[in-house]
């Protein structure tokens, strides 16, 4: 059986105070996140945090990519780590602020 692999933007969202959905892979698909870029679009500094949320599971300590990062004002980080996603997992993130955090995936999806 052969696979496809297609680079994508995977997702882009700016974080609520409750846990937003960056990207979740659809059925049959194993998503690849290769860089995440968040972005501070605030004049003040901002605290976020990213999982990376297993299949019927919930965002916890266990699952924490970044946890309690404070990103100054106008300031732009990325994380150029691997995220193997399979159908079902998630890439969660929350803000202490909402709508001031940006966050953009990308990556491939496997099929």
């Amino acid at each position: 059986m052969s696979q496809t692999v297609t680079p994508k933007p995977l997702g882009q969202v700016q974080l609520g105070t409750g846990f937003t959905q960056v990207y979740s892979p659809p059925a049959a698909t194993t998503g690849v996140c290769r860089l995440i870029t968040i972005c501070n679009t605030d004049t003040a500094p901002r605290t976020f945090s990213l999982y990376k949320v297993p299949n019927g599971g919930s965002p916890v300590d266990a699952n924490a990519l970044l946890r309690n990062i404070v990103i100054n004002a106008n300031q732009t980080i990325t994380d150029d780590g691997a995220h193997v996603l399979a159908t079902g997992d998630a890439l969660v993130g929350i803000a202490d602020v909402a709508s001031k955090i940006s966050v953009t995936a990308e990556g491939a999806e496997v099929t």
